[in-house]
């Protein structure tokens, strides 16, 4: 994947009224700072908190509302038929 960025002020998107709370667990601190650094920004502005294996943060407990959780799953390949 590919990721230009973008100045701030070339999006004209109005931020929205409710902020949405993500929580990231991976094991790939490149992939979690990555997410952590993109999905702040406009247009989504939600807040992340993120965790680098299994185990929920524990800043989680300042998110008692997640919007979204996005994690790694260990699962093998699924066949194509």
């Amino acid at each position: 994947m590919v990721v230009v960025p973008v100045k701030n002020d070339v999006l004209r998107e109005p931020a929205p009224a409710v902020r949405h709370q993500l929580l990231l667990i991976d094991p790939q601190p490149l992939f979690l700072a990555a997410l952590s650094g993109l999905l702040p920004g406009p247009p989504l502005t939600a807040l992340v908190a993120s965790a680098g294996g299994p185990a929920v943060p524990d800043g989680s407990a300042r998110l008692p509302h997640v919007a979204l959780a996005l994690c790694h799953l260990r699962a093998p390949p699924v066949p194509a038929r």
